[in-house]
C-alpha cells in the first residue's frame, strides 16, 4: 500500500489552508486571499506527487498519480503567472485524475 508517511500533518495543514484562504477571499472579497489559495492548491498538488513520485517503484499507477498531480500543480502556477483559463482547467482536471488514481490504490490495497 502507498504510504504517504510523515506527510500527513502538512498534507491536512495545507488542505485546511486552502480552504480557509478560499472562503475568507470569497467572502470577504479579498482577492489576495483566493491568489493565495491558489498558490497553496499548486503547491500541494507538487508537494503530494512528488512524494509519491518517490514512492513509485516499478508501479505505473503510482507513477500516473504522481505525475498528474505535478502536471496539474505545475499547470497552476502556468495559470497563476499567464492567467489563461486552459491552465485552469488542465489544472483541475489533472489533480482530480492524481487524487483519484491514488484513491483507487489505496482502495484496491486494503
Amino acid at each position: 500500500m502507498v504510504k504517504l508517511e510523515g506527510a500527513s500533518r502538512p498534507v491536512a495543514i495545507g488542505v485546511g489552508l486552502y480552504f480557509l484562504l478560499l472562503v475568507i477571499g470569497t467572502v470577504a472579497n479579498v482577492p489576495l486571499a483566493i491568489v493565495a489559495a491558489q498558490v497553496v492548491f499548486g503547491a500541494i498538488a507538487l508537494g503530494i506527487g512528488a512524494l509519491l513520485a518517490r514512492q513509485a517503484g516499478n508501479s505505473r499507477l503510482i507513477t500516473g498519480a504522481a505525475g498528474a498531480l505535478i502536471g496539474g500543480g505545475l499547470a497552476q502556477f502556468l495559470w497563476l503567472l499567464t492567467s489563461i483559463q486552459l491552465f485552469n482547467l488542465l489544472a483541475s482536471l489533472l489533480v482530480t485524475l492524481g487524487i483519484g488514481l491514488y484513491l483507487f490504490l489505496v482502495w484496491n490495497a486494503t
